[in-house]
């Protein structure tokens, strides 16, 4: 069945690692950002995320709730794993991000 005209149609992500749950995993070894440093990210903020093995830069297009929104920003070489690739637009949550680069 066709969608609504004028409806956007997002691809399915892929699931993205939870950051936070891997630094409590492994609090000696791996680092991510405290909550403070995430309530703070915002647009054009570049940040790191995680899917399938691989971990990359994604530029912050939007913001809105507890969804953030951006465009991968460097070549990956799993794309055939995940589907994404250089520009893709990614959704993810704050506790995706292992790293920050305003």
């Amino acid at each position: 069945m066709p969608g609504k005209p004028g409806k956007l149609r997002l691809r399915k992500m892929p699931r993205f690692v939870n950051a936070q749950n891997m630094k409590k995993k492994h609090p000696t070894t791996f680092k991510a950002p405290p909550a403070r440093a995430l309530a703070k990210v915002d647009t054009g903020d570049l940040v790191k995320i995680c899917t399938s093995g691989e971990r990359f830069w994604v530029v912050v297009t939007r913001r809105e709730g507890g969804c953030i929104w951006g465009k991968v920003n460097n070549d990956l070489i799993m794309t055939e794993k995940h589907g994404l690739k250089l520009g893709s637009i990614v959704r993810f949550k704050p506790h995706h991000i292992y790293s920050i680069s305003g």
